[in-house]
């Protein structure tokens, strides 16, 4: 083999490694983050609440799966259309309003997952559990909601 080819498959290897590993460390990163968050919850939620907030959760993600899938494809389909040339004004909006739609669906479904776990939480627990859906803008950390 010549130090040219050789130089290219050690360049490649390199960089495939390269890639893999920033896959990896993005994956473990959203890992580890919602790790951290389950564990805060379950600091603060008696052990029994905290198998019913997760139980209650996982049937609501169980329960969206069919409409993220659907998600997923129309955000494809908006991409391609965005890309197609000529650019098609008409199918782009009425592909991002069955987004929008899609999204109002998996919001539904969360509210009423949330509902569902509301009823059966103590106003205590109630706090904790809004406490957890407050996403502070660009910050990971979680603040307590101020009723002020």
């Amino acid at each position: 083999m010549t130090k040219p080819i050789k130089a290219f498959i050690i360049a490649s290897i390199l960089l495939n490694l390269l890639l893999i590993g920033i896959f990896f460390g993005y994956e473990s990163r959203h890992f580890m983050r919602h790790d951290r968050f389950s564990q805060e919850i379950a600091k603060q939620l008696p052990a029994e609440k905290y198998k019913l907030y997760q139980e209650t959760m996982e049937r609501g993600k169980d329960a969206n799966r069919n409409v993220r899938d659907k998600l997923r494809e129309a955000r494809k389909r908006s991409v391609s259309l965005l890309k197609a040339e000529p650019f098609n004004r008409q199918a782009y909006l009425a592909e991002m309003k069955n987004m929008q739609s899609l999204r109002a669906e998996l919001m539904a479904q969360m509210a009423k997952s949330v509902a569902d776990l509301a009823e059966q939480f103590s106003p205590e627990e109630r706090a904790i559990l809004a406490d957890t859906f407050r996403r502070p803008g660009g910050h990971e950390q979680r603040k307590a909601c101020d009723d002020k």
